[in-house]
Parts: structure tokens; C-alpha cells; sequence
């Protein structure tokens, strides 16, 4: 693996929980770069949350820790 791919791999799939938001609006997690290049809105593209939608992972993790401590891009979890 060349060293850009590693690179692009770590940026693409973060391992640093703090690396990740959900979504309150759609119910999605996306590392937080994603919600940076599209304007501080959702990154998913049937989703018009914005930035006051967008929580940390590990704020969250406070709240359900049988939550994945890295969850995957696209995810969805519904806090109860």
C-alpha cells in the first residue's frame, strides 16, 4: 500500500471516536472532516441537518456506551 493510500485510508475511516459526529436530524455518523467539506451541513445527501444537528461521537457514547466506540461512515443509530 503506498503511503497516499494510507493516508486517504486513515482520513477516510477515522479511528479517534472524537473524529465522528451524528447526525440528530437523519440518525447518521460521519467523521467530522465530511460535515467541514459540505459546508457544515449533513453529509448525507437525502439529509438537510446542519451544524446544530451535528454531535461528537463521545458525547454520545456518554449517553448509550453500548454504542459502537467507532462507528462506521453512513451508520445509523437511533438514541433512545
Amino acid at each position: 500500500m503506498s503511503r497516499a493510500s494510507r493516508k486517504r485510508k486513515r482520513t477516510e475511516n477515522p479511528s479517534n471516536a472524537g473524529d465522528w459526529a451524528l447526525c440528530l436530524h437523519c440518525g447518521r455518523t460521519y467523521p467530522r472532516f465530511e460535515w467541514t467539506r459540505s459546508g457544515q451541513r449533513c453529509p448525507h445527501p437525502e439529509c438537510d441537518g446542519d451544524e446544530g444537528d451535528s454531535v461528537p461521537w463521545p458525547q454520545i457514547r456518554e449517553a448509550y456506551p453500548d454504542f459502537p466506540e467507532i462507528p462506521k461512515a453512513g451508520e445509523r443509530f437511533a438514541p433512545r
